[in-house]
């Protein structure tokens, strides 16, 4: 019953019943499992934003199944609709900006807990290595795509600074920076490849 219910909010035409919609499934209980709730806040960007479906999104990132969830964003980066493109770009910039515990829902995330004060991109990377070439595909196009440029720039000195002063944060980033300037095997074109130095040499 619950799941009809948010499911007609979802798709309906008052904006608080689907805002509520939106931040129910970013418990990732509503529908059912974390991909159907990220199916339907997939379907709920064409009417939002961003502001309130990044966030469930990103609550789901923090959740006990990230690689869905960037594998979810990495489809929308592709989708030829702009707003699906938007909420992965916009998820990706909240995730290097937002601390972890401020993400954590019903329950806690053990794997997560070490890293409650770190940066939640920063924290997925440590606890799940797994996610490196994702994020780095994500963060690479919102560095690369006139839109989000000028944010996702901002985004990433913050991140860096904010690393600087943690020696383990700092060990994790380093580790990931490299794949900014990679894609695959092949390497990134050159207008991105100097965009990202730029951003780095203005550290």
């Amino acid at each position: 019953a619950v799941h009809g219910l948010l499911r007609d909010w979802a798709r309906g035409d008052d904006e608080r019943e689907r805002e509520t919609a939106a931040l129910a499934h970013g418990y990732g209980l509503a529908a059912g499992s974390v991909a159907a709730s990220l199916a339907e806040l997939g379907r709920i960007a064409c009417a939002d934003d961003g502001r309130t479906t990044s966030h469930s999104v990103l609550r789901l990132l923090a959740g006990t199944e990230p690689e869905t969830v960037l594998t979810a964003l990495t489809r929308w980066l592709r989708d030829t609709r702009r707003p699906r493109r938007d909420l992965a770009l916009l998820t990706v910039l909240r995730a290097v900006t937002t601390r972890t515990s401020h993400l954590w829902g019903l329950c806690e995330v053990p794997e997560l807990e070490p890293y409650a004060a770190w940066p939640l991109a920063t924290a997925v990377l440590a606890a799940h290595p797994g996610c490196a070439p994702r994020l780095a595909e994500l963060l690479r196009a919102a560095l690369t795509w006139a839109r989000s440029a000028g944010a996702a720039e901002d985004a990433l000195v913050g991140w860096i600074r904010r690393a600087a002063g943690d020696e383990r944060q700092l060990t994790v980033l380093c580790g990931f920076l490299p794949r900014l300037a990679q894609d695959g095997d092949e390497p990134l074109d050159a207008a991105a490849a100097t965009r990202i130095r730029e951003v780095l040499e203005a550290l």
